[in-house]
């Protein structure tokens, strides 16, 4: 065990220069898949993944210099450790992370409050939104709407469009 107040000892002799150690064939990390067809197995990220997350949090989530990012996704999920942390931090955007049983009220508090330009969620997020009638009540300064993890609805699609004139992209999995 570290303890906080034992950690600054430890590294008061390192050197303040970083030398990487690690190649685009490097072992990042491991994850788990859904077990959708059946036990979940692991599934080895190498450092050359973050190219692709590059790309995709680029050009598909559309993220910009200065906005501000919240995907509902779990970090144990593809979606949510890739597109909900990583890949926005490799550009320097700002994210935010929602914890706890969704609540639509408090997530739309939290996108007015943080100033959230840019969301990636499941359908049901929006669509919980959409049936919560409270949308109005917010300033949102949203740009940019994308989900995953199944259908959206055509009610829920029409809501968008007709509230906030935003169009909510379909994004896909990556396990």
């Amino acid at each position: 065990m570290i303890a906080s107040e034992d950690l600054l000892g430890m590294i008061e002799n390192e050197s303040d220069d970083y030398e990487p150690n690690t190649s685009a064939d490097t072992l990042a990390l491991v994850q788990f898949s859904s077990g959708t067809t059946g036990q979940p197995s692991q599934v080895p990220y190498y450092h050359a993944a973050m190219t692709v997350t590059a790309v995709f949090v680029k050009f598909w989530l559309g993220l910009r210099e200065g906005d501000r990012y919240i995907c509902t996704s779990s970090p144990a999920w593809g979606h949510g450790i890739w597109y909900g942390a990583v890949g926005p931090l490799v550009f320097g955007n700002g994210l935010c992370t929602y914890v706890g049983k969704f609540d639509p009220e408090e997530f739309l508090k939290t996108l007015e409050e943080f100033e959230i330009t840019v969301i990636s969620a499941i359908p049901r997020v929006y669509k919980m939104l959409m049936q919560s009638g409270k949308i109005d009540k917010y300033k949102l300064k949203l740009r940019r709407l994308t989900y995953t993890g199944g259908k959206m609805d055509r009610e829920v699609q029409e809501y968008f469009l007709d509230k906030l004139g935003l169009y909510i992209a379909s994004t896909y999995g990556n396990t």
